[in-house]
């Protein structure tokens, strides 16, 4: 059984590895299509809440979620590319922050002068390890890791930010 674990742990590992591989050279052949559906503030905080906060639960951190956009509008967005952009940053985030630290998530919006239009700041911060200022300056090429001190920590293949930038 402890075999098997291991081998379905690692398969899903490489997959992902695949996959970001994938969507990377997909978002950078301009071959990405977005998929523009209505959604709004709950259904993102519900995402958040079944697929971010059971990573922060197994490291007894604290997730803080905060919405702050203008009410009685629905955003056209691809939510699946937005829901990449979020799982990326916050499991990040869960990664180098260590057990029983915190982790936010502030969104807001404002209105455009058209009224039609809404811009959107995603935020998220983190009581984790920090960055040093050599990496900040690569931190979005793909394959970039930071070589953390702590070893306990489970570094990934380096090209979650990537993907991020080339989404946004």
């Amino acid at each position: 059984q402890d075999n098997l674990r291991k081998i379905d742990t690692s398969s899903r590992f490489l997959l992902s590895i695949i996959d970001d591989i994938l969507d990377l050279n997909k978002i950078e052949n301009n071959k990405m299509v977005l998929q523009l559906t209505p959604g709004d503030a709950q259904d993102f905080t519900a995402y958040l809440e079944s697929v971010i906060r059971p990573i922060c639960a197994e490291k007894n951190q604290k997730l803080i979620i905060k919405m702050d956009l203008p009410s009685g509008y629905v955003t056209l967005m691809d939510k699946l590319v937005t829901a990449r952009i979020a799982f990326n940053l916050l499991s990040n985030a869960s990664k180098y922050t260590p057990e029983g630290g915190t982790i936010s998530c502030t969104v807001q919006g404002k209105l455009l002068e058209d009224g039609a239009r809404m811009a959107k700041h995603f935020e998220v911060k983190d009581t984790g390890i920090g960055m040093s200022e050599d990496f900040q300056k690569i931190m979005f090429d793909a394959f970039s890791r930071e070589n953390a001190c702590d070893t306990n920590i489970k570094h990934g293949t380096g090209l979650g930010l990537a993907i991020v930038k080339k989404l946004v």
